[in-house]
Order: C-alpha cells, then structure tokens, then sequence
C-alpha cells in the first residue's frame, strides 16, 4: 500500500479501509517495504510514502488491528530499483468487534 498512497495519512485511511472489509478477529497479512520514496520498472519512476517500522505499528493499531507478527527483513530491493532499508512482513489480526 505505500507504493499506492502519497503520505502517511492516506496509508493510515487506506489501512482503516481495509480494516472495514474484515470479519472481527479476521487477519490482515501484509508487506510493507520500509523508507522507499520511489521504485523502477524499466526507464519509469513510480513514487511511494517513505514509511518508517513506528509509523507503520501506530497506523495499524489506530485501524483496529493488533499486531501478532511484525519481522523483520534486512534484504532489499536492487538499489537501482528501489533504495530501501528492507521489506517487513505483518500479521495484525482485527480486534473484536464494539
């Protein structure tokens, strides 16, 4: 999702609309490629929001979420693809309902 949103409030509202679209106790299972700004395919830039790990904990426990797994991958991208401290993997499951 932070390939798709402009900043940090738009992930957040993104997150919460996925949030909507899960049963209570559902899973979100998801990647997040933290402190990328923009990626290649081929000669074309495409933009993202440069998330950080602490950003990305908050956005998802402020959509209803908690988080069971959050790893950890220092590996990333090719740099001349896309410059980034690593892709991150989370299992967050929705909160029971009101």
């Amino acid at each position: 999702m932070e390939c798709a949103c402009c900043s940090l409030d738009a992930y957040r509202t993104a997150l919460c609309n996925l949030a909507s679209l899960l049963k209570p106790c559902g899973h979100l299972v998801t990647t997040v490629t933290l402190q990328i700004s923009s990626y290649m395919v081929g000669k074309r830039e495409f933009s993202c929001v440069a998330l950080e790990k602490e950003e990305v904990e908050q956005a998802i426990l402020d959509a209803g979420f908690d988080i069971e797994q959050f790893l950890q991958n220092p590996q990333s991208y090719s740099v001349t693809n896309a410059t980034s401290s690593g892709v991150s993997f989370i299992v967050a499951r929705k909160k029971p309902g009101p």
